[in-house]
C-alpha cells in the first residue's frame, strides 16, 4: 500500500476506534456470556504526563484504587507490535450529537479491555487535570499498567511474586495504577464478589469498571495532595481514604452524566459493584467501608459534582 494510503487507513482506524469507544459507558444489560468473549490485549504501560509548563515533583500516594472541559493529554503507550504515541483530542469523549449504543455487553464490543480501561483513565485524567491546576497544584501525573489475563507485572505493592489476575490498586511507591484486565472482566460481568452479605439486585456492567478506575485514579490525587507523605505516615485512616476515593469517583461520574455519556442503569451498576466489594461484618478489618457507606460516598460525590463535598471523609476517623 502506498505511504499515503497507509496513513489514511491508520487515521481512519483511529477515528473509528474513538467513535466505538465513546459508547462504552452506555450499558444497560448484564451479559451472562463467557468473559473470554471480550478480547484482551497483551501488557502495555502508559504515563499520564504532566504539562511541561506546570510540571513539578508529584508526591506519592495510597493503595487500592461543575463540569470542566477536558484538555488533551499526551499518553505514551507501548504496544506489542507497533509502539506509537496516542493522543486523546480535546472533546473526543463528549460528542453530544453522537448516536449512543445502549446495548453494549462484553460479548458484542469491538475493542479490547485494554482499550476500554485506557479510554476511561484518559477521560478521568482529562477531567481532574484542569481542576488541580486551577486550584494551584501541579498538573497530576501517574503511570498505569493493565496486565492481560495470566500476565504478572512487578509492583512495589505486590512483593516479589508480582501481580495476579485479581489485582486492581494504586501503588504509592511506584505512583502507578495497576488494573488487571481479568478482574475488569469479572467486575463487568458481576462475577467478582467479596461480600457474602450483599444482596443488591442491580446488574453490573461497563460503568462498574469505569467507576473503580476513577476510584484508583482518586488515590493518585490524594497522594499528590499530600495525604500519603513520603515518610509513610498516613494522615487519615484507610477507611477514610477509601470512602473519599469513592466520593471523588462519584464527582467524575457526575461529569460523565453532564456530558451525555451515561445511560439508564449505569449508576445502579456502580451500586451493585460497591456493594459486592464493600466490607461485610465478618471482615477482619474494615479497611474500605461497609456497602452502605461506599455507595453513600459515591452518591455524595455524584449528586454534588465537586471535590469539596468529599473532604469530610478525610477529616473523619472511621
Amino acid at each position: 500500500m502506498p505511504v499515503m494510503g497507509r496513513t489514511i487507513a491508520k487515521l481512519f482506524f483511529i477515528a473509528v476506534t474513538a467513535i466505538l469507544l465513546s459508547s462504552c459507558f452506555n450499558s444497560q444489560e448484564n451479559s451472562n456470556s463467557d468473559p473470554d468473549d471480550l478480547q484482551v490485549a497483551s501488557q502495555r504501560t502508559g504515563d499520564l504526563q504532566p504539562d511541561s509548563q506546570n510540571s513539578g515533583d508529584p508526591q506519592t500516594d495510597a493503595q487500592d484504587s461543575g463540569n470542566q472541559q477536558p484538555d488533551s493529554r499526551n499518553v505514551d503507550t507501548q504496544q506489542t507490535e507497533e509502539p506509537q504515541p496516542f493522543e486523546l483530542p480535546e472533546g473526543e469523549t463528549a460528542e453530544a450529537d453522537e448516536e449512543l449504543n445502549s446495548d453494549v455487553t462484553t460479548s458484542n464490543v469491538d475493542y479490547t479491555m485494554y482499550d476500554f480501561l485506557e479510554y476511561v483513565i484518559l477521560d478521568v485524567h482529562n477531567f481532574w487535570a484542569p481542576i488541580m491546576v486551577d486550584a494551584g497544584y501541579p498538573r497530576p501525573w501517574v503511570s498505569y499498567v493493565f496486565p492481560a489475563p495470566g500476565e504478572s507485572v512487578y509492583s512495589s505493592c505486590s512483593g516479589e511474586q508480582g501481580t495476579n489476575d485479581e489485582d486492581f490498586f494504586y501503588c504509592p511507591t511506584d505512583d502507578q495504577i495497576v488494573f488487571s484486565q481479568a478482574i475488569a472482566i469479572k467486575l463487568w460481568e458481576g462475577t467478582y464478589k467479596v461480600n457474602d452479605e450483599s444482596n443488591v439486585q442491580f446488574n453490573a456492567g461497563d460503568f462498574s469498571v469505569a467507576a473503580l478506575v476513577a476510584h484508583e485514579y482518586a488515590h493518585s490525587l490524594q497522594d499528590e495532595l499530600g495525604w500519603f507523605p513520603d515518610n509513610g505516615e498516613q494522615l487519615a485512616t484507610s477507611r477514610s481514604i477509601e470512602l473519599n476515593a469513592d466520593c471523588l469517583s462519584g464527582v467524575w461520574a457526575n461529569s460523565a452524566y453532564s456530558r451525555g455519556l451515561l445511560d439508564y442503569g449505569d449508576i445502579e451498576e456502580v451500586m451493585r459493584t460497591l456493594s459486592d466489594i464493600g466490607n461485610d461484618s465478618n471482615a477482619p478489618a474494615i479497611t474500605h467501608g461497609f456497602p452502605a457507606e461506599r455507595t453513600a460516598a459515591f452518591m455524595i460525590g455524584y449528586n454534588n459534582g465537586d471535590a469539596p463535598s468529599c473532604d469530610h471523609y478525610l477529616f473523619t476517623e472511621y
